[in-house]
Parts: C-alpha cells; structure tokens; sequence
C-alpha cells in the first residue's frame, strides 16, 4: 500500500510534489495516494530554502538506507540530485549548462562538430528537388504527404492496432493495457501521451499541425507502442505492484528518468 511508504519513499513523492508547486507539469504522471496531492495543493509554493534543505537529507537518507538495492538506490540518487539541481535553478543559481545537465538527467553534453550538419545539409541539397532555400524546399516535399485530420483519423486506429501487436510479441505488457487517441489544438508540442495510472494513456495529437500520413506509425510508436505507454505501463505493473517500489506512482520532468526514451515528436519533451 502506498500510504505505508517507507519514509524515504514518501519524502520522495511528496518532494516531488510540492516541487511541482513552483513548477507546473514537473510531475509529468501522478498515480499515487490522492490526498497527498491534495495536501501538497493546499500547501501551495513552500519557501525553496525549505525544500533544499529537504532534498539535502532525501540524498542523505538515501545514500544511507541498508534496505535499498543497488540499482534500486542509484534510481533515487539520481532522482534527488535532479530535484535539488531544480530547486538550484529555481533559485535562479546560474549553473554552467554541462553542470545543469549532468544534475538534472545524469548525462554529460558533448559538442557535435559543425561539419556534420554542413554534410547533411549537403546531402539534402542533392536529395530535394525544385529551386528555392533548403527549408522552402524540404517544406514543399513534406507537403506531398499532408493528410486531412479525417483521413488520420480513419488510418490510426488500424496502425495502432499493429503497433501493438507487434510490441506484444516483444514486451510483456499488461493485458488490460490500453490507450484512446484524440485530437486537440491549442498546444506548443505535436502529441503528447498522458499516463493516467492503472496501465492506461491517452494520447493527445494536435491538429495545429500538419499530420502526415508517413509520420503517422512513428508518432504512435513514440507516443504509445512501444513509447512511453509501453514504458510506463510496465514499470507500474513490475516495479511498482509486483515489486512495491513506490516511487514509481509518478513521472517526472526534468530527471534521468525522462532520458530513457527518444525526444518527443516536435515538442521539446521527452515522454512520448
């Protein structure tokens, strides 16, 4: 049962809780004990030197703890060294960036050599036809596969469908997992999977967009099978109710755990 956490698990989730207080949409999915979101809303923004300080002992604690398994302990590490590099840049602490991304999500930044976009855009140059700038270009070739809201909505259900047929066969995913697509606008991001707990998603595609038919199965491949959906459902299943590993009633932003999987599908943000 979630309500009787170990204390480490619980400072975890609710630090997380209330760091999403200061920073809306940290907590990218939420499947824990309701009153202790109701309880951290109710609380609202608490004083940042408060919740570093809490953060400081989560790393102490966690470090410490003789129960935690390796792999298990390294997890949370991680995890609250994330938290408490956010809680530096909310503070406004001017981090170096290959600082701030090595506290956040556990991976250090290298250059890439400016040649290697020169060489593609060369090999793009050669590849699209007609006059005009490399983007003009690659925007009229994109336009050759644009299809209709209703013609995506009429193909996905069928690509879905093998989709995850296909990650069955390869992944042991719940059998009562599922995930309704709709259409949304107004949104900064292309799609957008939302994990709702219990082995569920619903997966948001925006129609500000253009939709083409030959992105279609990526999309729902990054979204849902074998993307986050795939991710997240089977870690809830595994860690969290087989295992009890409580930590896992929640996603987050901005952690190493959100590096698992490739970046979202032109939205900046990584969970499918």
């Amino acid at each position: 049962m979630l309500t009787d956490l170990d204390p480490i698990i619980a400072c975890y989730v609710k630090l997380a809780l209330a760091l999403d207080q200061h920073m809306p949409g940290y907590i990218d999915a939420y499947y824990g004990p309701a009153e202790w979101r109701a309880a951290a809303g109710a609380a609202g923004p608490r004083p940042l030197p408060e919740l570093a300080q809490e953060a400081a002992k989560l790393s102490a604690a966690i470090a410490a703890a003789p129960g935690l398994a390796g792999q298990r302990r390294d997890f949370l590490a991680q995890q609250a060294r994330a938290m408490r590099t956010s809680l530096r840049l909310l503070a406004r602490e001017r981090l170096p960036l290959v600082e701030a991304v090595e506290g956040l999500y556990d991976i250090t930044p290298t250059w890439t050599d400016e040649t290697i976009f020169a060489e593609a855009h060369r090999a793009l140059a050669e590849l699209l036809p007609g006059g005009g700038s490399l983007a003009e270009r690659l925007t009229a070739k994109k336009r050759e596969t644009e299809i209709p809201v209703a013609r995506a909505r009429a193909l996905l259900p069928a690509i879905c469908a093998e989709l995850r047929r296909r990650t069955r066969a390869r992944f042991p995913l719940p059998e009562e997992e599922a995930c309704d697509v709709e259409f949304v606008a107004g949104q900064p991001w292309g799609a957008y999977n939302w994990y709702l707990g219990n082995h569920r998603s619903r997966i948001a595609i925006n129609t500000d967009l253009p939709l083409q038919v030959v992105e279609l199965a990526d999309l729902l491949a990054h979204e849902g099978y074998p993307g986050h959906h795939t991710e997240l459902a089977i870690k809830e299943r595994r860690l969290r109710h087989e295992l009890g590993w409580g930590e896992h009633c929640l996603a987050l932003i901005n952690a190493p755990s959100c590096t698992t999987l490739p970046r979202r599908s032109r939205s900046g943000r990584s969970r499918c």
